[in-house]
Parts: structure tokens; C-alpha cells; sequence
């Protein structure tokens, strides 16, 4: 984890220590009281509005908080925040030094169709000038006409956002759901509402952190189904934003315009407003998953937009897909994501892409990540009957494109049809397709059992080197030998007499991202040299066939732990183990949906850390 990313995290945690305790703020709420004049009270004098469970139908508004409150749910599944169809659940704007802590709810039935600054944003939450704690909260069937059904972040918003759900939302107006035959007859007419980011939409120079949160089944009309990251079109004269307007009126805050005022981003700028300094999203997303989600052009799991720069870490990316490229994550043009120790499965797109998609001129870092089964279907691109595509099973790297690719693991990525423009080439790369122009760099990877085949170049100037490729191919300690995997494709970590073990190359530089250790946190090297591929090769001690098990063991240590801790416990609990008790349902929670196990057992142990000082309470 990098020195700022830990910052960042040490800087949330450290708010929590400084908030003085409101006790006599304090207020408790059931179904049919006046939540709105609960809230407005708790924004004015600090403290913690709690939720008997329920259900509540609500529309809260927070402007310009005057202090630090909480509002908390008896859980999720249990207290209920709904919009009723009608408009957003909760809007948060413009916090400045206070904290917002949302905990513990069920925010559904949110539906966004335009508000002010909102312009059709954000469902179930609209973030704007706002930085809210959001734990444990479950989005669920929220709508946005345009971006965020679950939740919109803009306008320098920086939310944390942690152990959450995001499920079943939508944005836009989904045309397409799953049939790859409608691609020629799709109706673009009806097209005229653009949807992003159906389960979080990122803009406006706003900077989420989102951990251990679940993104499942969300639909986006047009791009992340899971997640969208905006960006802009140009690097160095922003003359247009990335916003997904079709209209001509954008509204203050959502383009990063800080004065009033009507017209596009574009006209604004020209126009010599002010941004808020960047107007790129710049999210921090670890030890989340994605899975199920579609967006009917680009970016199924998630779409990182022009020239932005997310962090993405220990994430997985499951039976995602897209009608036009990248079943899993696509990063356009000019996107610098850095994305470590993931996994891609399963992914589906019709065009190119099937795991991911490095558009043009991006520059992604991809590190210690998997890609397995992921596939291209390919489209009747010119409505004569025959199914074509544009490659790339596992990764699709575009024209002129430069990413960093290191210890990745490639295997059993298909390209079902490998017809391309009319022209049949046989190959269309099942593992790895880098276009005409693009000049990847691939350095200990292993790209196997693909198929048709596991490479194809396009007229590319990408350089393999310490690589095991089915077939061969040129470059400097690559190979040509079966890898030897534990039990492909659900296991693709080495065997001990795997020809992958001590033949890649010292990967502990700026050019490769400092790899060194592997998608589980192993050191790397363990021996003399480095591996091939995402997992390194330690023996029983370390192997994910047996940090599985342990994991599952820790989870039982800590739930007996627990049990006896809650039977000692006293019927009114004091303010210190209250905020104990809600801190360690949490990480257990957060290690609950966490298919990692090593990622799961950080989350026990802060949690077996912290019953540790409740049972010192309790002495």
C-alpha cells in the first residue's frame, strides 16, 4: 500500500479521535416521526439520531452542517431509508471541517430526475462539496436519469465509504440486457438518457475512498455498470468535460464550475470560471467486488474515464459484462489507473475486451492480477450475419496505448469469433491484443491456454520479456512450457516443480511499480529470482489452497471470541464499548465479503484487535 493511500485512510481514522462526544445531542426516531427536523437538529448541534428498525420514507436533505453528527441504523436489512420512487434519499452538500457519519441503513427506492445541482445524479445518495462516512449501508434499487443511481460523489466530495452494498441500481435508461444480437438493431433514437456508474458515479475532482464495499447487479445505459470514474477530453486544454450531459445546461458543481450560472462545462471555462483545482475523480477502491453488473456500451464492472487516475487494489471482477467492450474495467483514452492485485473472471463483452480495455493512449499500471475465463462474443458488426470482433479475451490494449503489465496471470480467455472486419486472421488474441501503434510493456507474465491463441501484436511495439507464452514468443528469459498450475482455471497458483518458479526478472523498480510481493501479499523473490505470473511460489505455508483454510479458522477463533464477549456484556452498554462493538461489527462484516483471505484476515485481526479492549472493559 503507498505512503498516501495510507495517509488518506489515517486521516479519516484520526476525525473519529478528535469529535468530542454529544451526549445530550443524542435523539432516538421510529417510523413516522419528523426525520427531517431530527436531522436539521443533529446538523445544528452535533450528536447521533438513532434509527429504530423500520422502514422510513424519507427524503433528507444536509446543507452546511454546523457540526459532526451521526446518523445510524439498527443494521442494514433491518432500518430502511426509502425514497419512495420520487427523488433522492439523502443529499449531502457542502460539509466543509464537519464529518457526516451514515451508518447502518438500507437506502432504496431512490430515484434522481433532477434537482438544482443534482441534475438527475445520485438516487440513493448525492454527494456535492461533502465528505460523509458511509458504513454498512446497503443501496438497493435506486435510480439516477444519468449518473450514480446508488450514490454520486462531485464537486470535491470525499466520501469513505466502507462495508456497503450497492444492488440492483440503475442509470439511464437501460436499453440493452445481455442480448448481443440487438447490437445492429438498437433503437439510438430512444437514447436520450445517458447513464454512468449505476452503482457509484465519481466526478468533479471528487476523491472517494471505498473499501470492502459489494457491487452487484447494477445496470448502467451507457457506461460502469459497477462504478464510473469521470474524466476530460483533453490533458492539457480542457475545452469539454467528461460530465455525460446530453443537455446544454450543465449544472454548478457537477462539472467543477465553483460560480453560478447556466451552459456547458465548456462554456464556463471559456468563460473564465474558476474550478475547484482538478476536475478529475481521483477514487481509492480496495477489497471490493464487482459482480454482475452490465453497462450497455463500455466498462460492465467499471469505467475509469479520460486522463483520470484511480487506485484500484485487491479488487474482484466477476460476470460482469458489456454490449461494446470491456466485460470487466475499461480505462479510456489517456487513463493512468493503477490496478493491483485483482482478480478478472468471467467477464463478457461483444467487441474487444472481455477482462479489460486500455484505450487509446492510456498508460494503466496492472499489477499481480488474474484474468480467467474472461470472453469476447463478438457482434454482427454490419448486419450481413456474420459475427466478428475486435479481440483481446482477457486484455485489449488500444492504438497507441503504453500500459505497464507485471506478474499477471492470463488463462482460458476466449475470442469466440475471431473474424475482424471481414477478414479472417485465426489468431485475434484470446489472452492479450495489443492494436496497431500500442507499445505495451509485459514483464513476468504468464499467458496460457487462451484461446485461439494467447498473443496477438498488431503492428505493435510491445515488448515481452520473462514471460511463459503458449507457442513462444520473442524476447528477452521468455518461455514456452506448461506453467503448472495448482488446478486451473479456479487455482492458478504454481505447483512446485512449475518452469514459472525463479525465471522471472527483479521487477522492484519505478518502471514496474515497485512489485515486491505477490497478489497475496507473499515477498517476493522467495528464492533467487523472481516468479512468473500473479502468485509466487512459497511452499504449503503460504500457498492460497492453504491461507484459505487459516482464513476460515481465524473467522472462527474471532465468532467465539465474540459470542462470549456479547454474553458478558452489560444491558446498557457504556459510550466507549458501544463505539467498540460498532467498530468490530464492522471489520467482520467488511472480512465477510471479502473473497481475498488475505485482505479477510486484516479485517480479523482489527476486529480481534479491538474485542482486546472490550474485554479490558469488561475486567
Amino acid at each position: 500500500m503507498n505512503k498516501q493511500l495510507i495517509i488518506s485512510i489515517l486521516l479519516v481514522a484520526s476525525l473519529f479521535a478528535v469529535l468530542p462526544a454529544s451526549v445530550s445531542a443524542d435523539q432516538y426516531v421510529s417510523p413516522g416521526d419528523d426525520i427531517q427536523a431530527a436531522v436539521d437538529h443533529a446538523a445544528a448541534n452535533g450528536g447521533t439520531v438513532y434509527f429504530a428498525p423500520g422502514t422510513y420514507d424519507v427524503n433528507i436533505v444536509i446543507d452546511t452542517p454546523a457540526r459532526s453528527f451521526t446518523l445510524k441504523g439498527a443494521a442494514a436489512g433491518t432500518t430502511f431509508l426509502d425514497g419512495g420512487g420520487t427523488d433522492t434519499v439523502i443529499r449531502i452538500i457542502d460539509t466543509g471541517d464537519c464529518v457526516v457519519t451514515v451508518e447502518g441503513f438500507t437506502i432504496q427506492n431512490g430515484y434522481a430526475t433532477g434537482w438544482e445541482d443534482s441534475y438527475d445524479n445520485g438516487g440513493g445518495m448525492f454527494n456535492c462539496k461533502a465528505s460523509p462516512v458511509v458504513r454498512n449501508c446497503s443501496f438497493v434499487s435506486n435510480h439516477a436519469n444519468h449518473n450514480g443511481g446508488g450514490m454520486f460523489n462531485g464537486n470535491g466530495s470525499s466520501p469513505y465509504v466502507e462495508g456497503c452494498s450497492f444492488i440492483d441500481n440503475t442509470a439511464g435508461t437501460p436499453l440493452w440486457h445481455g442480448d448481443w444480437s440487438e447490437y445492429y438493431s438498437w433503437d439510438w433514437d430512444e437514447y436520450d438518457e445517458i447513464g454512468h456508474g449505476a452503482g457509484m458515479a465519481n466526478k468533479g475532482n471528487s476523491a472517494p475512498t471505498v473499501i470492502g464495499c459489494l457491487f452487484f447487479g447494477n445496470n448502467a445505459s451507457w457506461s460502469g455498470g459497477g462504478m464510473h470514474t469521470g474524466g476530460i477530453v483533453s490533458a492539457t486544454s480542457i475545452t469539454e468535460l467528461d460530465t455525460g450531459f446530453p443537455s446544454d445546461d450543465a449544472p454548478t458543481g457537477v462539472c467543477g464550475g465553483s460560480a453560478s450560472g447556466a451552459g456547458t462545462c465548456a462554456d464556463r471555462l471559456l468563460a473564465g470560471e474558476p474550478l475547484d483545482g482538478d476536475v478529475l475523480a481521483v477514487p481509492t477502491v480496495i477489497g471490493c467486488t464487482f459482480m454482475n453488473n452490465t453497462a450497455g456500451w463500455s466498462g460492465g464492472g467499471m469505467t475509469n474515464g479520460r486522463y483520470s487516475s484511480p487506485f484500484i487494489q485487491g479488487c474482484h471482477f466477476i460476470g460482469n459484462v458489456s454490449m461494446w467492450n470491456a466485460g470487466g474495467m475499461k480505462n479510456s483514452s489517456g487513463s493512468t489507473a493503477t490496478v493491483d492485485g485483482c482478480f478478472f473472471s468471467n467477464n463478457r463483452t461483444g467487441w474487444n475486451g472481455g477482462g479489460m480495455k486500455n484505450g487509446s493512449s492510456s498508460s494503466p499500471m496492472v499489477t499481480n492480477c488474474v484474468f480467467v475465463g474472461n470472453e469476447v462474443v463478438g457482434l454482427d458488426y454490419y448486419d450481413d450475419g456474420v459475427i466478428m470482433s475486435g479481440g483481446g479475451g482477457g486484455m485489449k490494449n488500444g492504438s497507441s496505448s503504453s500500459p505497464t503489465i507485471t506478474n499477471c496471470t492470463f488463462y482460458g480467455n476466449t475470442v469466440t469469433h475471431t473474424t475482424y472486419c471481414g477478414s479472417y486472421d485465426g489468431e485475434n488474441g484470446g489472452g492479450m491484443k495489443n492494436s496497431s501503434s500500442s507499445s505495451a510493456t509485459v514483464t513476468n507474465c504468464i499467458i496460457w491456454g487462451n484461446f485461439p491463441n494467447d498473443v496477438q501484436n498488431k503492428n505493435s511495439r510491445s515488448i515481452f520479456t520473462y514471460c511463459n507464452i503458449g507457442g513462444g514468443f520473442p524476447g528477452e528469459g521468455n518461455i514456452d512450457a506448461d506453467p503448472q498450475f495448482v488446478n486451473a482455471p479456479t487455482n492458478v497458483s504454481l505447483r512446485s516443480t512449475s518452469p514459472c518458479i525463479d525465471t522471472g526478472t527483479n521487477t522492484n523498480w519505478w518502471q514496474y511499480g515497485y512489485v515486491t510481493d505477490d497478489i497475496l501479499g507473499v515477498l517476493r523473490p522467495q528464492r533467487s529470482a523472481y516468479d512468473m505470473g500473479a502468485y509466487e511460489c512459497a511452499g504449503a505455508s503460504w500457498s492460497p489452497v492453504v491461507v484459505q483454510p487459516l482464513a476460515r479458522t481465524q473467522l472462527a477463533s474471532v465468532l467465539s471470541l465474540w459470542e462470549d464477549l456479547l454474553s458478558r456484556l452489560p444491558d446498557e452498554p457504556t459510550d466507549e464499548m458501544a463505539a467498540l462493538i460498532a467498530q468490530i461489527q464492522g471489520h467482520v462484516a467488511n472480512a465477510a465479503q471479502l473473497t481475498n483471505p488475505i485482505y479477510a484476515s486484516g479485517q480479523l485481526s482489527k476486529a480481534a484487535s479491538m474485542m482486546q479492549q472490550l474485554a479490558a472493559l469488561l475486567a
